[in-house]
């Protein structure tokens, strides 16, 4: 998740502030308000932002005593010029949509105290931020296949509730109170239940709650709490190695998805890789090592592929998806080198899975457009074979690079 900062205000509000009854003769102060909006982008999920222009946002004013002094609702219907006594002020904007829970109802807040002086002009900024929080589910191929109905309800304590059918691929917005989830998945045979809480939800938060469960087998659901850019994962035990994930086995683990020269940012910014898991089960790749060319890297922390998913590790965090590893170590090169995925088993590295997209039948490394695995040929031999990939020709974001990262790809 990515914030950006960008004032969407074609307005400025001026205060002449003077003392309680005006006069020629006293002296005022001026005040040139913008108001400013820093989004939560989400575009790496195909997300359309639902913000409400600044002009629509409620606009507030109060005096030291708490009393509102001057209202305005739209923003839009402001004048020019609003004539205060000189003093200390609370502005607060926000958008006019709060509510409990909603679909594509982002919530925005800002508040600004201002002290104005007789005679003194200032230029201040009331900066809203989302001050809500969004649930996101994401069902795992293995529900997909196994189960002939899925649908997920979201609820919170203060009443909101809302229902994900399985192809519900909006973010749900709810406000701060604790929120629980009930997920219910249904096939001829047999009803399966998953169930977790979010118990102290956090403001500009997106919580990314990844449901899995195969037919007549264990099931694993985990949350992925997104904020500025990291992800910290927190996993919820519902089944056998739902917690932890396993260690990788040999084939088990490759790689799906390459963007060696990125161009809505430099390749020292926005290079990522995406790997795939081809087993049944979780898999924990908390030591998986890294190689490419003659360097390599390990990652370092707990990063869960639930089965047949995705993963994405990127050089920085500034890729407009929100990744799930982020290592300054990464480095591709533009012209293809090899790339191999190694992990300690039994005290001895092993290859997982290796290619080399300098290869003569892998596709030419495209600016701004990532190179992708078939889906019908997510193995290890088959990825080793540059005839069964492709350029990627889906956006991330609206008019941004080409790539499906943590998504399946677009070839088949």
């Amino acid at each position: 998740m990515k914030n950006v900062t960008f004032f969407l205000a074609s307005f400025i509000l001026i205060f002449s502030c003077q003392k309680d009854k005006l006069t020629p003769e006293n002296k005022t102060a001026s005040l040139s308000l913008n108001i400013g909006v820093n989004i939560v982008e989400m575009d790496a999920y195909k997300i359309t932002k639902s913000t409400s222009a600044v002009g629509d946002y409620k606009v507030e004013i109060y005096n030291s005593e708490g009393e509102i002094v001057e209202e305005y609702q739209p923003a839009s219907d402001m004048p020019e010029v609003i004539e205060l006594v000189a003093g200390t002020y609370t502005v607060i904007a926000h958008s006019d949509n709060l509510t409990s829970a909603a679909f594509d109802t982002p919530y925005y807040y800002g508040e600004l105290e201002i002290t104005l002086i007789e005679g003194e002009s200032k230029t201040e900024t009331v900066t809203c931020t989302m001050a809500n929080c969004a649930v996101r589910i994401v069902y795992s191929q293995d529900i997909v296949d196994g189960f002939d109905t899925h649908s997920t309800v979201v609820t919170n304590d203060d009443g909101g509730s809302l229902t994900y059918d399985e192809d519900e691929t909006r973010p749900g917005y709810f406000s701060l109170s604790p929120i629980h989830i009930v997920a219910t998945l249904t096939n001829s045979s047999e009803t399966k239940t998953l169930t977790a809480d979010i118990t102290n939800p956090e403001a500009a938060i997106v919580y990314e709650v990844q449901l899995n469960a195969s037919a007549s087998e264990e099931t694993g659901l985990s949350i992925n709490l997104v904020e500025d850019g990291t992800t910290t994962t927190q996993i919820i035990l519902v089944g056998e190695d739902a917690t932890t994930g396993r260690e990788p086995a040999a084939g088990e683990l490759i790689i799906s998805e390459i963007m060696a020269n990125p161009e809505a940012l430099g390749d020292s910014e926005g290079e990522y890789i995406e790997i795939y898991n081809a087993s049944s089960d979780a898999i924990n790749i908390n030591g998986l090592i890294v190689r490419d060319g003659s360097s390599d890297f390990t990652v370092s922390q707990d990063v869960i592929i639930q089965s047949h998913d995705y993963a994405t590790i990127a050089k920085t965090d500034a890729v407009t998806f929100v990744p799930d590893y982020v290592s300054s170590s990464l480095g591709l090169t533009n012209s293809g080198e090899a790339l191999a995925l190694f992990f300690v088993i039994n005290t001895v590295e092993t290859e997982l899975s290796s290619l080399n997209f300098s290869n003569a039948d892998f596709p030419t490394v495209q600016s701004g457009a990532s190179m992708e695995l078939s889906t019908n040929h997510l193995n290890a031999a088959d990825a080793a074979s540059g005839v069964n990939w492709c350029t990627a020709v889906s956006e991330m974001s609206a008019g941004g690079d080409l790539g499906t990262p943590g998504a399946a790809n677009d070839c088949n």
